[in-house]
């Protein structure tokens, strides 16, 4: 092979490279990115389910699990400051996985995965569909996500804070009064 047909070889493969990379990257951010979103919010569960047995106890996981323990039949409405969704949904899922690292954490894994939409949305709301669609992927792949994802109450804020704001500015938009009303319900 001479040196001729090893450059147009070469041109060959860069150009091939290059319509890879143009046609993924088109195909990326294509007009209707909601089929990428629901993939991030697949691979972003997968992953939260993976790392959640990875991450060590800490102390406020041993304070806040057995509390959640039992708290639909206790009757209670509130523990402490907290509000009582968080222990009531936590008390669902250990009555369904039973009471294991998976049990306690499912919440945060869950409403993590659903802070994918809702970023998704808050972006493409705020900027355009590139950035929301960025900004999911980082929501999805942040490893301050997985390490958040603990028995805590602290995952499930960020998603009813993200979801409040998102009323809050369809509010400001549109100057419905429902939207006004589900800002505040959403951030209760």
């Amino acid at each position: 092979m001479n040196s001729e047909q090893k450059i147009e070889q070469d041109k060959a493969q860069e150009s091939f490279f290059n319509k890879v990379i143009d046609r993924t990257t088109d195909f990326l951010f294509s007009s209707d990115s909601r089929k990428w979103v629901l993939l991030l919010v697949v691979i972003g569960f997968i992953l939260r389910i993976l790392i959640i047995n990875r991450i060590p106890l800490n102390a406020d996981e041993m304070h806040y699990a057995p509390q959640a323990i039992g708290f639909i039949d206790s009757g209670k409405l509130q523990i402490m400051d907290e509000d009582s969704l968080w222990f009531f949904l936590t008390n669902l899922a250990m009555n369904l996985f039973g009471v294991t690292f998976l049990g306690a954490r499912f919440m945060a894994i869950l409403f993590g995965s659903l802070s994918i939409i809702l970023i998704y949305i808050l972006g493409r709301e705020l900027f355009n569909e590139r950035i929301a669609l960025i900004a999911s992927i980082i929501m999805a792949f942040s490893p301050a996500q997985f390490i958040e994802g603990r028995a805590e109450p602290d995952i499930m804020m960020y998603f009813f804070s993200f979801l409040s704001l998102y009323f809050l500015i369809r509010f400001l938009k549109t100057g419905k009064n429902s939207l006004f009303w589900l800002t505040w319900l959403s951030i209760g």
